[in-house]
């Protein structure tokens, strides 16, 4: 979503969006300022067996904010964003990252599986694509497309 839609997070589902109750019911125990980090959205996925995407859905309907992105693209308070490009990259890993891309672009799960890939910090991805000039696209929890 777009800046100027901050707050209206679920203005991007279907009107009558409704959160599966569990999901409602973790919410309730978990979030007490509007936010929830994107580990603990992942974490919550995992314990509640459900997709990722259901409760990247369900913050939104909620309007809770996503915040600490795992790749440091949004959500760090007032900077935005606490990516920065990486000093260099190698052959090797500019390689592995091409070879995932679509339309040019890189997707979150795809920077996700590189990183456990080379048992490296999920930020060193996105910091070798901000060197690449490498967009990444298609964030799990639906925070951007």
């Amino acid at each position: 979503m777009a800046r100027k839609d901050k707050g209206n997070y679920g203005g991007k589902h279907p009107p009558g969006t409704k959160v599966d109750g569990r999901i409602a019911e973790a919410l309730a125990a978990e979030v007490s300022d509007e936010t929830m980090s994107c580990a603990a959205a992942h974490d919550m996925s995992v314990r509640l067996n459900l997709p990722v995407s259901q409760i990247g859905a369900a913050l939104d309907v909620s309007g809770i904010a996503i915040v600490q992105c795992q790749l440091g693209l949004f959500g760090q308070g007032l900077a935005g964003r606490s990516v920065t490009a990486a000093a260099s990259v190698n052959e090797d890993f500019r390689q592995t990252i091409e070879k995932r891309l679509r339309d040019g672009k890189l997707s979150c799960a795809s920077a996700w599986e590189i990183a456990d890939d080379r048992g490296i910090a999920r930020i060193a991805v996105a910091a070798a694509c901000e060197t690449l000039k490498i967009r990444i696209s298609a964030c799990q929890l639906g925070a951007f497309r």
